[in-house]
């Protein structure tokens, strides 16, 4: 909701204007899961950039090559 207010305000026009999302696109807030839904919606539309972030690399850790330790060291190194 907060992604979609300030597009609002911003007077976002999907197909006039450029959006670049710069990544980071979970792990900040309640809504992840809807926000990463929202962008895959708009990133179908020309002008629309979503990048990859280095805290969207967490879902490398659900897959089963990653190691225990892997997980540990990233677990530790967040707030």
């Amino acid at each position: 909701p907060v992604l979609q207010q300030l597009l609002r305000q911003i007077d976002f026009r999907p197909g006039n204007d450029l959006l670049f999302v710069l990544g980071d696109l979970i792990e900040k807030g309640s809504c992840s899961l809807d926000t990463l839904r929202f962008l895959m919606r708009l990133s179908r539309i020309p002008g629309v950039t979503v990048l990859k972030g280095n805290n969207d690399d967490v879902l490398k850790l659900l897959q089963p090559e990653c190691s225990a330790a892997n997980r540990l060291g990233y677990l530790r190194s967040r707030r």
